[in-house]
């Protein structure tokens, strides 16, 4: 039962009023069922099988059923926008991310990612200690939290979005982790 009400847009004979209809909502459930059942693979460390993630929607659900703890409600709609507005997120996501690319590939933008390069390489770094690596992730933990919007954080709970901000800002410190991003 992936929660979604098959039911609403049937006749009293059982046919579908649109195809579309069904096919959005056959959809919806192939989205809600394919992420549900990788997260029960994670957490039952089957590593033999993997999900294949296909475009951002998809990776955006992904996070959220596996990171936030959600009411019902909130990911039933969340899958109906995302369902609608796929192939427009993706494609607006890619063209962002190109975009950002071109600018960072800028001659001036090369050239200050040269300098920075040669100054960390060959001259003396600063050198930093334990109380000013605590102070620094102090001062980003604020700044993520303070990041997300007040809408999304009523929407989801406030409790709830900064428990799952904090996990990923916990994994991305992690030094496993971060030598493999």
């Amino acid at each position: 039962s992936s929660g979604i009400n098959a039911e609403w847009p049937l006749r009293p004979g059982g046919k579908t009023q649109d195809p579309a209809v069904t096919k959005a909502i056959q959809e919806a459930r192939d989205m809600q069922t394919k992420v549900k059942r990788e997260i029960v693979k994670r957490h039952t460390h089957d590593s033999t099988i993997f999900m294949q993630l296909t475009g951002v929607t998809e990776c955006i659900l992904y996070a959220v059923l596996l990171l936030g703890d959600l009411p019902g409600i909130v990911i039933h709609a969340m899958c109906a926008v995302l369902l609608v507005i796929k192939k427009t997120l993706d494609h607006f996501v890619i063209s962002f991310i190109n975009f950002k690319i071109n600018l960072v590939l800028q001659e001036k933008e090369v050239i200050e990612i040269i300098e920075l390069a040669r100054d960390t390489l060959f001259f003396e770094p600063e050198v930093r200690g334990p109380p000013e690596w605590a102070e620094r992730a102090d001062l980003t933990k604020l700044e993520l939290l303070k990041k997300v919007p007040k809408p999304i954080k009523r929407l989801i709970g406030v409790k709830r979005l900064d428990n799952a901000l904090l996990t990923v800002y916990d994994g991305l410190q992690n030094t496993r982790l971060n030598k493999q991003l």
